[in-house]
């Protein structure tokens, strides 16, 4: 609700924030929100838009709940199956363009959902072109100037890649090798799965 007093961008603010307790609360899972198709459309559609929320405050609010949310549904065999792979798409693509946001926290904190939802994604055998958009997205940031940038985009991959399929994830290592300055994170990758 809009108010004289506040600016639009603190109402948002409350609004992102107030979302992210519900559905990081339990109360709305993927199996009760599966049952109203209308309600999960307008989440998908309230979370996708506020991650892309003028105010960093609002941004990395949902960044965090996103990070909550897909680090339950990777890890629950149940809620993984029933996300609908169009919204988790459109969701990663979402959060994918949070790795070249203003704010570096938000650049930082944007990788663990990216690593979940990459799982999901390689786990559903789902879209293999968004497999490989978002790998090469965190394989260019172990290149980044930022160490905490790299070690998170690091940590990211590790969680997630040996459930990509090993001929994308084979592909991207070879583009990051000839592209990357960085060769150390992206051996201590490759010897992650070999291991």
């Amino acid at each position: 609700v809009w108010k004289v007093v506040k600016p639009a961008s603190f109402q948002r603010r409350m609004c992102a924030l107030s979302l992210g307790a519900i559905l990081t609360s339990g109360y709305l899972t993927v199996t009760n929100a599966v049952a109203s198709s209308t309600v999960t459309a307008e989440l998908w559609q309230a979370i996708c838009s506020a991650i892309e929320d003028d105010d960093t405050q609002t941004r990395r609010a949902l960044v965090h709940f996103s990070g909550q949310i897909l680090r339950v549904w990777k890890d629950d065999d149940d809620q993984r199956e029933k996300v609908e792979l169009e919204r988790l798409r459109v969701w990663a693509l979402a959060l994918v363009k949070r790795l070249d946001d203003a704010d570096d926290g938000i650049r930082q904190d944007v990788c663990e959902p990216l690593g979940h939802v990459l799982r999901l994604l390689s786990q559903r055998k789902a879209d293999t072109a968004v497999c490989e958009h978002l790998l090469a997205a965190l394989f260019l940031h172990l290149d980044d100037n930022e160490e905490k940038m790299r070690m998170s985009a690091r940590n990211a991959l590790q969680s997630c890649y040996e459930h990509v399929e090993a001929s994308i994830r084979e592909a991207q290592m070879r583009i990051a090798m000839e592209n990357n300055k960085r060769k150390d994170l992206l051996q201590e990758l490759g010897k992650l799965v070999l291991s």
